[in-house]
């Protein structure tokens, strides 16, 4: 992919999370650029470049999901050790 077409296709995702999310366009650059999804992303032979732009805005929210479920499930596990 040619880069100015890859970079229009970040700029695209980086709106679209800020939108999806209700965040700073500059928290969704933030949060696009530290995500595993845009490490496969930045590396051509996964093929993720050629996925939509709504299917790569999915998987980087799904990340987030999950890290955020894992965050508060440690969390939860922390505070019932701190009980007993």
């Amino acid at each position: 992919m040619r880069d100015s077409v890859r970079w229009r296709k970040q700029s695209r995702i980086v709106l679209m999370l800020a939108k999806e999310l209700n965040i700073s366009e500059e928290e969704a650059l933030d949060m696009f650029y530290n995500s595993r999804t845009y490490t496969f992303f930045a590396d051509a032979s996964y093929g993720l470049q050629a996925m939509s732009d709504r299917y790569i805005v999915d998987e980087i929210i799904q990340e987030k999901d999950d890290s955020d479920n894992e965050k508060t499930t440690r969390t939860k596990k922390d505070n019932d050790v701190s009980l007993h």
